[in-house]
């Protein structure tokens, strides 16, 4: 938020100004009694020399693009800035800066948690003393950070940003979990590799005992596939996450965080410490996050003076060496990336306590203004939820007149692949058997007779349709099978279809009955279940899994939508007129 509000990003000049003002709770003091201004903000010192933890007052003049009119954002207040700024301050001059006071009592404090022997200043130095008092070469050094940080492109400005609260987030980890904070220390370093290194893999990197059976299974194929096939391999996986991580953090290390940075600092790790060190912490990271093994227990003893420890003749990095090369790996990675003064880019979405959400299906089913080829699934799947709330007789629940839209696909239709065209097929069978005769559309007739093998033909939109209109497909059981199967397998994909949960149910319930009328009964038995698991918390499912009768019909529609039978002339006209 702090980089939306500068104004960096708007396209015009900004409407509104508001001075917004809060307290940051920190173990900082300023050796100056001016303000300390930045490019996010100024820093005002209190002179209440006696509270515990100090207070800071924070200043930031918020910038709002549009002009104040109902509906237009008048200020996001000042949260949002109080959090960014105070991880920036925590980072940025390597102190305690949050905005409750009780956050950083706990964390400067003496007292042990359940978990943790130690306090927080055994062992990281510095960024937990009861009072830092900030030199003015510190404060400058603050300034030029925050400059910086701000100029950046906005996908590096992001990704800075989740980097620090990650930082930041580990040192206050320190308090309770030892093995989170080391994590969160590596993550932060991770995040910036995985999204702004320019690594290459190459198919040596690739994990050795897949490439080898790989390498087998393609001994026959000609050289332009094995080219082909490995470099696919290399752009869908994650390949050598440790070597990544490894390389980019080396490669933002600058001569400084020997030299100047090293002063004052016990036993500083050496530039031959590195590459063994960033291996041990990230194998440290991975046992725990896939493992939950604890840290050796050597690394849990704060009298550890250095960056390094020897464990098992392997280098580690210490809590005060992972988080001094973190921190320097971020400041490095703001400094080297490139600075805009102004930049194009859609922030909208990005702001505070905005979120974007699904429209419901009555605001964009019918919507014949973005008809594309790939729209008829999600249309399908408007209209079934439509649908639903009807037939579950929901307040207000009605259809959306779909005529308009389904006149305008149907000159679409000749020109879609079958796999296109069925969803829109589907929704033209259906939309209609909700009309009066009277009302059905005029190409009807010419539509079913020009697609009816693919309306008839074993698939899921099939099936929909079959459900819906309460009927039975004429194609084998396996085929009914091999579709439920299918659609579970694709409904969580990118362009998969996804139904609502009751007509999920209806299909489980359905296929049941099919079973049942063969006489497979266990299997009947076992898809009646499945049922529940679609639509959990529903009663009737409960009850007919509860007290399932073998020689007794199931009728989805009737336990799924009890209060309901299908639309006849008494009841509403489900579609608006």
């Amino acid at each position: 938020m702090l980089q939306i509000a500068s104004g960096k990003l708007f396209d015009q000049a900004p409407e509104q100004r508001n001075i917004l003002r809060g307290v940051l709770y920190s173990n900082l003091r300023p050796l100056v009694d001016k303000p300390v201004e930045t490019a996010a903000g100024r820093i005002l010192p209190t002179n209440a020399l006696s509270s515990q933890p100090n207070q800071l007052v924070y200043e930031f003049e918020e910038l709002i693009e549009d002009a104040p009119s109902s509906g237009v954002i008048a200020s996001h207040g000042i949260e949002p800035y109080l959090h960014d700024f105070a991880a920036i301050v925590a980072l940025a001059l390597n102190v305690t800066c949050a905005v409750t006071p009780e956050t950083v009592s706990r964390l400067l404090g003496d007292e042990r948690s359940t978990t943790v022997w130690y306090p927080p200043n055994s062992f990281i130095p510095r960024v937990f003393d009861q009072q830092v008092w900030c030199r003015e070469d510190e404060l400058s050094a603050f300034i030029k950070f925050v400059s910086d940080l701000m100029a950046l492109e906005r996908r590096s400005f992001l990704g800075a940003m989740r980097a620090i609260r990650t930082y930041v987030m580990g040192l206050h980890r320190l308090a309770d979990d030892l093995e989170m904070a080391y994590t969160l220390f590596v993550a932060s370093i991770e995040s910036l590799a995985q999204q702004f290194d320019d690594f290459q893999p190459t198919w040596n990197d690739y994990d050795e005992s897949k490439r080898r059976r790989i390498d087998i299974a393609l001994t026959t194929a000609d050289n332009n596939t094995v080219r082909e096939v490995r470099k696919t391999l290399l752009q869908v996986e994650k390949i050598a996450l440790a070597r990544r991580f490894r390389e980019f953090a080396v490669a933002h290390v600058r001569h400084s965080y020997f030299g100047k940075e090293a002063i004052g600092v016990q036993q500083p790790a050496s530039r031959a410490d590195l590459v063994e060190a960033l291996k041990g912490a990230y194998r440290l990271r991975s046992r725990y996050i896939h493992e939950l093994q604890e840290l050796p227990r050597a690394l849990m003893i704060s009298t550890i003076p250095g960056d390094t420890i020897r464990v098992d003749g392997a280098t580690l990095f210490t809590f005060r060496g992972i988080a001094r090369m973190a921190r320097h790996v971020i400041i490095e990675f703001v400094n080297r990336q490139p600075k805009l003064r102004k930049e194009t880019y859609d922030y909208r979405p990005e702001r505070y306590g905005i979120a974007q959400l699904s429209l419901a299906p009555q605001y964009w089913v019918a919507n014949t203004e973005n008809l594309n080829l790939p729209s008829g699934t999600k249309r399908l799947e408007g209209f079934l939820t439509q649908l639903s709330l009807y037939f579950g007789k929901e307040d207000k629940a009605e259809i959306t007149d779909l005529q308009p839209m389904l006149e305008k696909a149907e000159r679409m239709l000749a020109s879609l692949s079958q796999e296109q065209r069925r969803p829109f097929l589907a929704l033209y069978v259906l939309f209609n058997a909700l009309l009066p005769e009277d009302r059905k559309m005029a190409s009807l007739a010419r539509i079913e007779d020009i697609y009816r093998a693919e309306i008839a033909a074993p698939c899921i939109e099939g099936v929909l349709v079959h459900l819906v209109l309460r009927s039975s497909p004429n194609w084998p059981l396996k085929e009914s099978q091999r579709i439920y199967d299918d659609y579970f397998d694709q409904r969580g994909t990118k362009n998969g279809l996804r139904v609502p949960r009751t007509f999920e149910a209806g299909m489980s319930l359905e296929l049941a009955e099919q079973y049942r009328l063969v006489g497979n009964i266990d299997k009947a038995r076992e898809l009646v279940v499945q049922a529940t698991e679609c639509h959990p918390g529903h009663k009737p499912l409960h009850d007919i899994e509860k007290s399932f009768v073998p020689e007794r019909t199931l009728d989805w529609f009737r336990v799924i939508f009890p209060a309901m039978t299908m639309p006849d002339k008494e009841d509403p006209d489900p579609v608006p007129q």
